[in-house]
């Protein structure tokens, strides 16, 4: 699974917070035995997860699957090291050839980076994919955006 973890400046009012208030999840399924990955479709799995305080159970935001393009996940790996390598790039946007999720990267200073997950709501307009998105908006550092490409190497075997 690779994880994009948010960040946080939480109020100085002596009350505990949560780490990762925010995180985007992706879980790719392996293609079958014999089957190249980069020439595939995979079905993905991804959900926004949110923990509002330190004690609360997380909750899901949202949650989807599809089946997307190994070559689109490989070049939305490829884009996020290259934005966190390169100085003048300063915006990222990753739009899947099939309608699912899109994610929108801005950075901010040298170490924040502004993160926006859209889902597609085609589905829930038979098929209408210009219709609906909802979404999410939250701050990242390039730590965590560099262990979310990572974890979507790894997962697609790279």
């Amino acid at each position: 699974m690779a994880k994009l973890l948010s960040t946080a400046t939480w109020p100085e009012n002596g009350q505990s917070y949560p780490e990762y208030p925010v995180e985007f999840q992706l879980t790719l399924e392996k293609p079958a035995a014999g089957e190249s990955v980069s020439a595939s479709w995979i079905s993905c799995k991804f959900m926004l997860v949110f923990q509002r305080t330190l004690d609360a159970e997380k909750s899901i935001l949202f949650e989807s699957q599809a089946q997307m393009l190994a070559r689109d996940l490989t070049r939305l790996a490829a884009d996020l090291k290259s934005i966190l390598q390169q100085t003048q790039v300063t915006t990222m946007t990753f739009v899947p050839v099939t309608p699912s999720f899109e994610l929108w990267l801005q950075h901010l200073s040298d170490e924040q980076y502004r993160a926006i997950i859209w889902q597609d709501m085609a589905r829930e307009f038979a098929g209408a994919g210009d219709i609906a998105y909802h979404g999410a908006r939250f701050t990242t550092n390039r730590a965590r955006l560099m262990g979310f490409a990572r974890g979507l190497e790894s997962e697609l075997g790279l």
